[in-house]
């Protein structure tokens, strides 16, 4: 073999144990991390017009919530979380609407937590299903229910 393939062969490998290298330490670095809200409410069956408290864990921190009542769409406002990606906040439901309608609390990232709520119940501990997603590249996906029990 001639001196000059000898050496382009060696460049084609260094060049592929520095490829390999590189993505085994991205790889390593770039564990996906669990950054999902998780909300619950103080009560699943609020009365018609009725305030409810949200508190929310585990999200990303110092981002904007944002609280909506679904069937129809109605936006209930935002919540900010903390530098440990909590948050706490009261909102009052709109009259006029009774009935099963489910409350989306979801965060700019693609996460959010879903309550079923029976509005013009008698009032008891919040359920929430929780989903998330993660746009920005790191590999994220979860999915889980609880009962929000104290």
């Amino acid at each position: 073999m001639s001196v000059t393939k000898r050496l382009i062969t060696a460049l084609v490998a260094l060049g592929a144990m520095l490829v390999a290298g590189l993505a085994a330490a991205v790889s390593s670095t770039a564990a996906p991390y669990a950054h999902h809200v998780t909300c619950s409410v103080n009560v699943s069956n609020p009365s018609e017009g009725g305030t409810i408290t949200i508190q929310c864990t585990g999200g990303h921190h110092n981002v904007d919530l944002t609280i909506t009542l679904h069937s129809k769409p109605v936006p209930l406002g935002t919540v900010t979380t903390d530098a440990s990606g909590n948050a706490t906040t009261s909102v009052t439901l709109p009259a006029g609407i009774t009935g099963h309608h489910t409350l989306i609390i979801s965060d700019p990232r693609g996460g959010s937590s879903a309550i079923p709520l029976t509005i013009g119940g008698s009032g008891t501990a919040g359920q929430a299903t929780n989903t998330a997603s993660q746009s920005s590249g790191s590999a994220l996906s979860a999915s889980c229910s609880w009962s929000a029990a104290g």
